[in-house]
């Protein structure tokens, strides 16, 4: 799932309301009886999720009151348009600052056995490394494993240990200190974008 077919701007972005649905897969900010948060991090605040999902696991339909979906033209080392979302912080306008520390939730047509996507950075700030955490579910929003911490950039692939098709959404949070997008999303067959992990 690349992006570069969807409407998109330099960054901050262009901004989706609440749900992205593709073939396969949708993206919204949040799933269905998750409470969007707002948290400080590293420097800044980011869009966070508390409580658990509802079963089944769904997105929700209405945009979550800390986070926005926005998709941004990239101008690294390959000009493409990568998903992101942005941390809404009270009384303060969209900006390019809050691009990339919103949250994310991504739910799969189909439970699937492995996924994948290309974890970028949205700006070149010297000496500063993602901290993204990602969160697994099964269809009635139980949480598999343990979070999965990224922190470097590139290509990842996850697969569940037991061979089970379980993995019906994953969510991205991003506390640390660099803003990140995300492009790529591979799903359906055991395609190996990049570093395998188990989980």
């Amino acid at each position: 799932m690349d992006f570069d077919a969807v409407t998109a701007s330099p960054m901050p972005g262009t901004t989706y309301f609440a749900r992205m649905p593709f073939r396969g897969l949708i993206v919204a900010t949040h799933f269905e009886g998750q409470i969007p948060v707002l948290r400080q991090g590293y420097r800044h605040p980011f869009g966070d999720l508390a409580g658990a999902p509802g079963n089944p696991l769904r997105e929700a339909r209405k945009r979550g009151s800390y986070s926005e979906l926005n998709v941004i033209a990239t101008e690294n080392e390959d000009v493409a348009n990568a998903l992101s979302s942005w941390a809404s912080a009270p009384n303060k306008p969209r900006s390019s600052l809050t691009s990339g520390r919103g949250s994310i939730a991504v739910k799969f047509t189909n439970p699937q056995l492995v996924f994948g996507f290309r974890l970028i950075p949205l700006t070149s700030e010297e000496g500063s490394n993602p901290n993204v955490v990602i969160r697994l579910y099964d269809e009635i929003g139980r949480r598999l494993g343990p979070p999965i911490q990224v922190t470097e950039f590139g290509e990842f692939t996850w697969l569940h240990r037991d061979a089970l098709r379980r993995i019906k959404g994953f969510e991205v949070v991003n506390p640390g200190g660099a803003r990140v997008a995300m492009d790529a999303i591979v799903f359906e067959l055991p395609i190996l974008i990049g570093r395998l992990s188990k989980f």
